[in-house]
């Protein structure tokens, strides 16, 4: 049996993000398993040469795998998104791909492969469902204004919306990362004829190996924080507003906002939100970060008042457990999967204008009341972990062979 593992997103900007984190553990947790399995004759992990010593940085090949390279074309590397649509709409069968018995992959919308033995990884429908937030988020004026008109919106939805049917019918099985992302393709695509199964993700205590990062002392003050991508459904100009009210309030606060396209706030693709920190009467207490190791975000996490979740849409939420896990208070809204990670242990707002007195709530907690929901928190996000998530992968692999 050969198995093919894809791991180019470590080599693209999803290796920030959390593609690139579920990318990374998984395969990590995965590979001990198919090195002890008999039938597996070989595992392939398909790459870019670009960058591959950072990808064995973090990847960890046991002495007992039987392993081999397999090297993308690199003319085949969707960079923009005209090629995300050509390699949709007219990717030709890739015959290394076709060898493997089974072929992992991690890719997002463009990038999944054309081949009748894809184990596709679905992280979720944010592209669709939120187009017009999504869409362009980043370019120029003019184009914005273009690209809001309703017809144009409605055509680049319909695209979409074909794109991912192409991306979801490509595949032999489909593993959605929750309950949620996977009734979400149901409910977009009732006639999909695809096996979907779930594998819940996982945090672990030990940190993973990270490159790359931007530590720094921690706080000296009292802080809130984020980590992870400044996306527009990610309402983070609604939260500099809030924490700038609870300044103006007289609570004494910080604000840290890390993930790499925070390392340069000056070049911050997002306007708005680059604007409100820059504008912020309290500008010095507004601690921007770019990509962090594992080891810096579990000390940010522990020594936080709170980890402040402000997102509207999230095929997982994984930063909900991390912050669990690493025992500090999360706050979060109240929607898509955040309900099913997060259960009766995290603080949850309606929206953006209830941030701020949460936040008081939560720092109005006694000590005894706080350290309760911190050990129940704990012990909650321990259930879910790597190793756990890894042999839900392998399982679903290998009931199609035994």
């Amino acid at each position: 049996m050969k198995i093919g593992i894809d791991l180019k997103e470590l080599q693209t900007a999803s290796a920030y993000r959390g593609i690139g984190e579920v990318t990374k553990q998984v395969t990590n947790k995965l590979l001990p398993l198919l090195a002890k399995d008999k039938n597996v004759d070989e595992v392939t992990l398909f790459m870019y040469r670009d960058k591959e010593n950072e990808v064995f940085q973090i990847i960890n090949v046991s002495a007992d795998l039987k392993y081999n390279i397999k090297y993308y074309d690199p003319s085949t590397l969707v960079t923009g998104r005209l090629d995300k649509l050509k390699n949709a709409f007219f990717s030709k069968k890739d015959p290394l791909i076709e060898e493997m018995d089974v072929y992992l992959s991690f890719s997002v919308l463009g990038y999944v492969p054309k081949a009748n033995n894809v184990y596709l990884v679905w992280y979720d429908l944010i592209p669709l469902v939120f187009e017009d937030r999504f869409t362009f988020a980043d370019n120029k004026i003019i184009l914005k204004k273009i690209l809001k008109q309703r017809l144009v919106r409605g055509l680049i939805k319909k695209i979409k919306k074909q794109l991912i049917y192409k991306d979801l019918k490509k595949s032999k099985k489909i593993i959605s990362i929750s309950n949620f992302s996977k009734n979400e393709i149901l409910r977009i695509y009732p006639d999909l004829n695809v096996d979907i199964d779930v594998a819940s993700l996982g945090v672990d205590e030990k940190p993973a190996k990270t490159l790359n990062t931007a530590d720094k002392d921690l706080p000296n003050k009292p802080y809130l924080l984020f980590i992870g991508s400044p996306s527009p459904r990610r309402q983070l100009e609604q939260l500099v507003t809030q924490f700038n009210d609870l300044k103006q309030k007289g609570y004494d606060f910080q604000l840290v906002l890390a993930g790499k396209p925070f390392e340069k706030i000056q070049e911050l693709k997002f306007l708005d939100l680059k604007n409100v920190i820059l504008e912020s009467p309290y500008r010095n207490d507004i601690i921007t970060i770019g990509y962090i190791s594992d080891e810096y975000k579990a000390e940010l996490y522990a020594h936080s008042l709170a980890f402040v979740y402000p997102t509207l849409y999230e095929g997982f939420g994984l930063p909900v457990l991390e912050s669990m896990l690493n025992k500090t208070l999360i706050l979060t809204y109240n929607n898509s999967s955040l309900p099913e990670v997060g259960g009766k242990y995290a603080f949850y707002a309606d929206d953006s204008s209830q941030i701020a007195d949460k936040v008081i709530e939560m720092y109005n907690l006694s000590d005894e009341e706080r350290q309760q929901i911190i050990e129940e928190s704990y012990e909650y996000a321990k259930q879910f972990t790597w190793a756990k998530t890894a042999q839900r992968y392998y399982d679903i692999i290998m009931e199609d062979f035994n």
